[in-house]
């Protein structure tokens, strides 16, 4: 099977003030503790943002997503990289698992991507806007997939971008991550992972897909 995948992106200089103030606009009266926990967040990225589009025509997908990268992290290109490859990977997952797509698709069409230092990725004091910090979660992460609870309800990948692994294992942790927003996005879950308790098991199909990543890229 032939796929286009298409890859669109811009750069944007000195925007990371200004996206911090425009998400401040947005939900100030609604939100305003998740606002100074995201601007905390904001004022240890570098100025600069890059925005681009993944489309896989076939599917009808156009996902809008908005890279941002902390102070000394220069993994852009890769990360840039690795979210493409793992668009394209993914669909090849859904073949082969024999998941079906509808047009029935969660109302959200885009993504942040934060490459933070490793030791900001694990501050719960700067990422306390996170369902996993508010979870008062205690063990050390790679990367952290937040659905819905950003102050402007998007969804976020914050990834620790300068661990000391191999290419091949950083990558598999942002094909992780971005299975996890696909499987909401597409409502993999809600058909596949539905657990007899009334709970979704959201772990394992992005597992199930960083293997199958692991197995497949060139990273």
């Amino acid at each position: 099977m032939t796929r286009i995948l298409f890859l669109a992106l811009t750069l944007w200089t000195n925007t990371a003030n200004s996206a911090e103030v425009n998400l401040s606009d947005q939900i100030i009266d609604k939100n305003m503790s998740r606002t100074r926990d995201y601007s905390t967040l904001f004022s240890e990225l570098k100025d600069s943002h890059v925005e681009f589009t993944l489309t896989v025509p076939e599917h009808n997908v156009n996902l809008h997503v908005d890279y941002y990268q902390q102070v000394g992290i220069s993994t852009r290109d890769f990360t840039i990289a690795v979210i493409e490859e793992a668009t394209e990977l993914f669909f090849d997952w859904l073949i082969v698992k024999e998941y079906t797509i509808t047009n029935n698709r969660r109302d959200h069409r885009s993504l942040s991507v934060y490459d933070l230092d490793y030791v900001t990725l694990n501050d719960m004091s700067i990422i306390s806007f996170t369902s996993y910090a508010r979870k008062n979660q205690k063990r050390v992460v790679n990367g952290i997939y937040e659905a819905h609870h950003t102050p402007d309800n998007s969804n976020a990948i914050l990834i620790g971008a300068n661990r000391k692994a191999s290419s091949n294992s950083l990558a598999t942790t942002i094909a992780h991550e971005l299975a996890h927003w696909w499987c909401d996005y597409f409502k993999i879950y809600d058909r596949y992972y539905l657990q007899e308790n009334g709970k979704y098991d959201i772990e394992s199909p992005a597992y199930d897909f960083e293997n199958y990543f692991a197995r497949r890229t060139k990273f």
